[in-house]
């Protein structure tokens, strides 16, 4: 079976950013219920850095857009990516108005 990226390179690539976000995620949950001033700009980060991320992967790491299967699978697997990112982005925002109480009305 072949790999959507073309290369075990642009494959590492693709598996240490994966991990590295799911492990920045539970201590970002953590700091932010404890820190009002780490708060927002871990949320500026989590706003921010996994669509720059997704930008990044598609136009300079994958490497088969003329494979349609490859294409695919790799659509679905942004597709879930984009669903936990989005995941993660409610909770910290229901942190910051929650826990924090802040507002666009401030």
């Amino acid at each position: 079976m072949t790999n959507n990226w073309g290369s075990e390179s642009r494959r590492a690539v693709v598996w240490v950013v994966g991990c590295s976000a799911l492990v920045l995620a539970l201590p970002s949950i953590f700091v932010s219920l404890n820190s009002e001033y780490w708060y927002p700009r871990i949320y500026a980060f989590w706003v921010i850095a996994p669509p720059s991320w997704f930008f990044v992967e598609y136009y300079f790491v994958f490497n088969r857009k003329e494979d349609p299967n490859s294409l695919e699978r790799f659509k679905v697997g942004q597709d879930v990516a984009q669903k936990f990112w989005a995941a993660l982005l409610v909770l910290l925002a229901g942190i910051g108005y929650f826990r924090w109480h802040l507002s666009l009305g401030k």
